[in-house]
């Protein structure tokens, strides 16, 4: 198996960032990097850990008003709205710092490994052993198959790769006007980020019903890549 010494995941390529600039900062000069690269991996540190932290103080807040919107836009007539959210108070940002922190970082960390001082110990401390992250997410494709059927639920194995999760959906088939057949219809059912994904929906009667599923890998929220191959199951949830 391929080795990639950057991490997928945002929170863990910072975590990586850290322990780079944390070393870099005493032996960086030693090893072919300018001062310059160690003080722009420093403040990318510094900026990726501020956005990063600033997301995490935003997003509940977001959600409130999400929830408040909901209500003040749907809600029964008459009922409280109480009170409106209030945005958080941000810490203060440091600098600034140019674009694609770690596509400036790559060739530092390669200008590193062709030192005449590089060895793999070397490697080890700074966390660069392995290949740089190169991903076909255009043509990525989720491996799924399933665990089980029981009525508690339908499990679902998948392989998630390097990727963040993957999105679930379900497929009905749907009556089209005009249509000789009836077509399928798929929704998103849910989002997991370990396998497996277990579905827990009861069935719409006490009868076995046939569940139609299918993932796809996601970044970031947004789905990317191919679908997975469609699983179909006789499901008894709830019975």
């Amino acid at each position: 198996m391929k080795k990639y010494y950057l991490p997928y995941g945002e929170a863990e390529r910072l975590i990586w960032l850290y322990n780079l600039n944390t070393e870099v900062q005493s032996i960086g000069l030693s090893i072919g990097l300018t001062q310059d690269e160690i003080d722009d991996i420093a403040a990318a540190l510094l900026a990726g850990s501020y956005v990063m932290n600033c997301i995490s103080i935003i997003r509940p807040a977001s959600e409130g008003f999400t929830s408040y919107k909901d209500l003040l836009f749907e809600g029964e007539i008459g009922s409280p709205l109480g009170t409106l959210p209030v945005m958080p108070t941000l810490p203060v940002a440091p600098a600034s710092v140019a674009a694609g922190i770690f596509k400036r970082i790559a060739p530092m960390v390669q200008r590193i490994k062709s030192h005449a001082g590089y060895n793999e110990a070397l490697g080890e401390k700074l966390g660069i052993i392995g290949s740089e992250r190169i991903i076909d997410e255009e043509n990525a494709k989720p491996k799924v198959k399933v665990l089980h059927s029981n009525s508690g639920e339908v499990a679902l194995d998948f392989v998630k790769s390097v990727f963040v999760g993957v999105i679930v959906y379900g497929g009905v088939y749907t009556k089209i006007a005009g249509a000789d057949e009836a077509v399928m219809k798929w929704t998103e059912i849910g989002r997991a980020t370990s396998s497996p994904y277990k579905d827990k929906r009861s069935n719409t009667s006490l009868k076995p019903e046939v569940r139609h599923y299918k993932m796809r890998f996601m970044i970031k929220d947004e789905p990317i890549g191919l679908d997975s191959d469609i699983i179909t199951v006789i499901a008894s949830v709830g019975n």
